[in-house]
């Protein structure tokens, strides 16, 4: 039995790897013997081999120059690039249905329409499914407000597909859901199976001198799909809070989700002369970018609490019982610590300072996750994987009734 999972699982950024890993660890506990292949909307075929970033410089550019050109314009150039990868990429994802017993789509933030990226490669899968009858799912996935009327419309050629289900990872999510699509059965709560990261990525155990983990996003890539501002701004916050927390007497480990452009930004902080004699006497190290998801996981096991963006880092963070300041950029950054209880420390003004960060990592110090939360959060993650695969017709182990699906 094969299914396929269809999503971003080899972006560079390879939080998304980590949810599409925990996705083929909950397949092959609840439905042994079958196997999960990955259908990547950019084509990509597996994780970067090396750290190479000579287009670093490209896509910031190309992402700075969309965001000054008017909403139609963008569009426009959008489309014609798009459509041409998009076509090119037809026969593959042909070849990838034809051997497929059924189909998920999900996890991550797929269902937000900045400038018909997500809308138009939903679209185009749409196309493929609908003659092929496979039963659909949606797992997990994020979903953002604001989607145009193109948008809406592609992202609408999912109900030629059997959708079974629609499983989304937080309320805000199924709130954006309710007021847009008008379709599919009705969206529940399904959450991320990133959840799930410490029984699919064993980890070693922390060392007696954890370092705090600081995750380092480029602000132009955050500013650009964010829904609101970026807590914290850019290079001068980040700077200051490595500052601040070393001075105060934390190891510091910098690190990325592995985006290029959060890769060049680990490089600009680590490397800033008021941090200089911080890196010399160890107080503050660098992390290599990670390739694959095991390496994201590994180097997030490996703090005692973590300051970060980037929602599958906190995620993460919280599968291995590590507790995390959230800065807001997003409401699914928010949504994420709301679901699990945390929500106290997420910080999303803008203007928050060093000052404030530090602080409230005082605090999370101060709350430890328990460990029957965390274990019972990951058992409702892995029955809500059990409960799509149900929707699919599919023989999952875990007794959870399946809900959600389609008559």
């Amino acid at each position: 039995m094969r299914i396929l999972q269809c999503g971003v699982a080899y972006s560079p950024n390879v939080g998304d790897g980590l949810i599409a890993s925990c996705m083929a660890y909950a397949v092959g506990r609840l439905l042994p013997g079958a196997e999960m292949v990955s259908l990547d909307f950019a084509g990509r075929r597996g994780f970067a081999s090396e750290d190479r970033r000579s287009g670093l410089l490209g896509r910031t550019g190309a992402l700075h120059l969309l965001s000054m050109m008017p909403g139609p314009a963008r569009r426009a150039m959008v489309r014609a690039i798009l459509g041409r990868q998009l076509h090119a990429q037809r026969s593959d994802w042909q070849a990838m249905i034809d051997e497929a017993d059924a189909v998920i789509i999900g996890g991550g933030q797929l269902f937000a329409d900045s400038d018909l990226n997500f809308p138009l490669k939903l679209g185009g899968l749409a196309a493929l499914l609908a003659t092929h009858r496979l039963p659909v799912a949606i797992h997990a996935a994020g979903v953002t407000g604001g989607w145009s009327a193109e948008g809406r419309a592609l992202f609408g050629r999912l109900d030629e597909a059997p959708l079974r289900a629609v499983g989304l990872r937080d309320a805000g999510s199924i709130k954006h859901w309710q007021d847009q699509a008008g379709f599919g059965p009705t969206a529940i709560l399904a959450l991320d199976p990133g959840l799930l990261a410490a029984e699919a990525i064993p980890a070693p155990p922390r060392s007696t001198d954890a370092p705090i983990g600081l995750g380092i996003a480029d602000p132009t890539l955050l500013s650009y799909h964010a829904e609101a501002g970026v807590a914290g701004g850019g290079l001068a916050f980040q700077v200051a809070l490595a500052e601040r927390l070393a001075e105060a007497g934390h190891r510091v480990l910098l690190f990325c989700n592995g985006a290029e452009e959060d890769a060049r930004a680990v490089d600009r902080v680590g490397t800033h002369p008021a941090l200089a004699h911080f890196v010399e006497t160890g107080h503050i190290e660098v992390a290599p970018r990670p390739l694959t998801p095991h390496a994201l996981a590994h180097t997030v096991a490996s703090c005692r609490a973590l300051v970060a963006h980037r929602l599958h880092a906190i995620i993460a963070a919280y599968a291995y019982g590590i507790p995390a300041v959230a800065l807001g950029w997003d409401a699914k950054v928010a949504s994420f610590h709301r679901e699990v209880g945390r929500e106290s420390f997420t910080l999303s003004d803008p203007r928050v300072d060093a000052g404030a960060v530090a602080g409230a990592l005082g605090g999370v110090l101060d709350h430890p996750i328990a460990e029957a939360e965390r274990a019972a959060m990951a058992a409702r993650a892995l029955a809500d994987m059990a409960a799509t695969l149900r929707c699919l017709g599919l023989p999952a182990l875990d007794p959870g009734a399946a809900k959600g699906c389609a008559a």
